[in-house]
C-alpha cells in the first residue's frame, strides 16, 4: 500500500495475512483523511 499524505508519504508493506488487519486499519484511516492511495499489493 502506498499513500501521499501532504507533503509526506506513507509506505506500508503488507506480508501474510498476519499484517492485513494491520493494513485494513491503516487504509480506513486514510480514507477517513480523504486520503486516496494506489494498489494494495499482497506478497
Amino acid at each position: 500500500m502506498h499513500a501521499n499524505v501532504k507533503g509526506g508519504e506513507i509506505v506500508a508493506y503488507v506480508w501474510g495475512k498476519r499484517d492485513l488487519k494491520a493494513a485494513k486499519r491503516l487504509r480506513e484511516k486514510l480514507i477517513k483523511l480523504g486520503v486516496s492511495f494506489g494498489c494494495i499489493c499482497r506478497g
